[in-house]
């Protein structure tokens, strides 16, 4: 099951941007701009589109199946032998044979238990936990050198500690280090995308609270900072506000 804190709430922001940009070139076609309403809950429905489609064609509740998924099999992460877990996925028919050679089961490719994906499917609890058995006898990366050979999709389940140090990840900057002002130098996530033409950042280090308020407010061409400003910068009021 996955789970994060913030995942609705990133999914909602990401539609409003894909619904503001759908208005502002419906605009640019007709000159007329138009309100905008979406929801949390409208966002967080648009996240289970295949399984509410389950749901409304068998009129069953899907039940969770952890890592794995309803429509393909195998097709879900399995423990190894050094106690990490990759993931593999048999989507197509021709990967089938190739799978059970990389997991020395070729004896698999005749069972008509398991002839197609459908019939995998109907089958899960008694394959599954033949494959959960032989994934366990060596470790993960020895797995995926075999499946890889076979052409099988998969891919190791890293944690932080190795993406850190990943080459995708350092090459690209997607980790980073910040030298700050206060705090010394601290590791951070970096940004996610990147502009030929205007690019984006540098991160920068954050302020303490009220550090940048002088700053702003003679920018903003307010005040100069004064003793009630001074009190303006921890919570009490005063006539500049």
């Amino acid at each position: 099951m996955f789970r994060h804190l913030a995942h609705l709430d990133i999914n909602t922001s990401t539609m409003i941007v894909e619904a503001v940009l759908q208005a502002l070139l419906a605009r640019e076609r007709t000159g007329k701009g138009q309100h905008i309403e979406i929801e949390m809950l409208a966002a967080a429905l648009s996240l289970q589109t295949s399984r509410v489609a389950e749901y409304f064609t068998t009129n069953e509740q899907p039940k969770p199946m952890g890592s794995a998924v309803t429509t393909t099999v195998p097709h879900q992460a399995f423990l190894c032998e050094d106690k990490k877990y990759i993931a593999v996925g048999v989507v197509k028919e021709d990967q089938w044979p190739r799978f059970c050679r990389a997991v020395k089961l070729e004896e698999l490719q005749n069972d008509p238990r398991f002839a197609t994906n459908p019939q995998r499917v109907e089958h899960r609890t008694e394959l599954i936990p033949l494959l959960e058995e032989r994934f366990r006898t060596k470790p993960a990366a020895w797995w995926t050198i075999r499946l890889t050979k076979e052409q099988v999709p998969n891919s190791r389940i890293m944690d932080f500690e190795a993406l850190r140090y990943h080459p995708q990840i350092v090459q690209n900057q997607f980790m980073v280090d910040l030298e700050t002002p206060h705090w010394g130098t601290l590791s951070v996530d970096g940004l996610p995308w990147k502009f030929s033409k205007t690019p984006a950042g540098p991160i920068r280090p954050g302020g303490l609270k009220g550090e940048h308020t002088e700053e702003v407010l003679r920018e903003l061409g307010i005040v100069e900072r004064t003793s009630d400003q001074h009190s303006a910068l921890s919570g009490q009021p005063n006539k500049a506000q």
